[in-house]
């Protein structure tokens, strides 16, 4: 195959959100500055779109630019490798990849002999941080498990305090504890890994602990309300008198379906996080069922029920309060609640749960304010 299905998907996605992006730019110049001073929240319903769309695709343009380069890396991982590998390597990406240093050696056949003493991983970890202190690990995979032949392959990256890209490797034997491959993370990086780091740090924002992380998140949210306000700018100026019937009708089913697709994801999504916290037995293949059939089925309901107010604020108002019961079920079922994971220190779980408590209640919030809003303007 080409490359994992997804990756694919997501490479086309940020292709043609980098298109939209300097043709959006392109539409919007003569008018970018003067507009950008503009915000008029009491106008007809286009003028409020318009303005937000102009204001915030201005602030989040640089961060979006960065977002859908990236992001459109991935097409160059799935699809113009293709044809390097099938001319040089008969077809064989991952043999390729290790040429070149991306990837770490593995080939490392299965003896069919079983391990004499016990398998302890954690002097093989401490062994990498030693040499490597100031680095984090990325990847570890363990090949072989409890065979002699059995290697521990660790693949690092050095901390965005020491260097801001670079890519090491770390593969031992198990049953003689002797190092296969070395590559330091910090003074063996060659070009290749600069180039995949700095990619990888910009498109996910790993390079500043939690304050960046919040930009991040900020700029993504923003990026989200000027697609929407596009596609209601897009459905509003099409929705007139002069257009023939069969055409307003295809307008309006466009955008009804474009927006019933993006707005289910926030219910969504808390749904998937619920529904992790309470399943006993939960894989990779249980998060994917649950979030794309509660996708699926939410947008279908949305599409039928042809209203883009509704599902505007239905969608608000279930994920704001599907949002407060995040935090709630992580309590009940694991006893780590918000007030806990702080005084314990436990700051990647108070982290999540107290993204889930703004949410909701920023969410709460825009709901009672559009809802003020749309009997203004009435």
């Amino acid at each position: 195959g080409i490359a994992p299905f997804g990756y694919l998907i997501a490479g086309l996605t940020a292709f043609i959100f980098l298109f939209a992006l300097i043709t959006g730019l392109l539409l919007h110049w003569d008018k970018l500055v003067s507009n950008f001073f503009v915000f008029r929240p009491f106008s007809k319903w286009k003028t409020v779109w318009t303005d937000m769309h102009t204001a915030l695709g201005v602030i989040g343009f640089p961060f979006q630019f960065i977002f859908a380069v990236t992001g459109t890396f991935l097409i160059v991982n799935a699809v113009l490798v293709l044809p390097f590998s099938k001319l040089l390597y008969d077809g064989d990406q991952q043999k390729m990849y290790q040429e070149i240093g991306v990837t770490a050696h593995d080939n490392y056949p299965y003896s069919y002999k079983p391990s004499k003493s016990d398998v302890k991983i954690a002097p093989f970890l401490d062994l990498a941080k030693t040499k490597w202190p100031e680095s984090e690990f990325k990847r570890i995979v363990l090949k072989n498990y409890a065979d002699s032949n059995m290697h521990v392959i660790m693949e690092l990256e050095p901390h965005f305090n020491n260097s801001f890209a670079g890519s090491g490797i770390l593969t031992v034997k198990v049953v003689d504890n002797k190092i296969v491959e070395e590559k330091s993370p910090l003074t063996d990086a060659n070009y290749g890994d600069y180039v995949r780091s700095i990619i990888y740090r910009l498109h996910y924002g790993d390079f500043g602990g939690y304050p960046l992380k919040m930009v991040y998140f900020i700029l993504g949210v923003m990026g989200c309300l000027v697609i929407i306000s596009g596609i209601l700018i897009w459905l509003v100026a099409r929705d007139k008198n002069n257009v023939i019937p069969r055409k307003r009708k295809f307008n309006f089913w466009a955008a009804n379906i474009f927006t019933a697709i993006c707005l289910t994801m926030l219910p969504v999504t808390a749904i998937t996080f619920i529904a992790i916290k309470i399943s006993p037995k939960v894989d990779q293949d249980f998060i994917y069922r649950v979030y794309f059939y509660a996708w699926l089925v939410l947008s279908l309901y949305y599409i039928a029920r042809r209203s883009i107010r509704r599902t505007n604020r239905e969608t608000l108002l279930v994920g704001s309060i599907l949002a407060f019961i995040v935090p709630v079920a992580n309590g009940l079922v694991t006893g780590n609640w918000l007030w806990k994971t702080f005084v314990d220190g436990q700051r990647d779980l108070f982290i999540v749960d107290f993204l889930w408590l703004m949410i909701g209640i920023i969410g709460l919030l825009a709901f009672y304010k559009t809802k003020n809003f749309f009997q203004k303007i009435q």
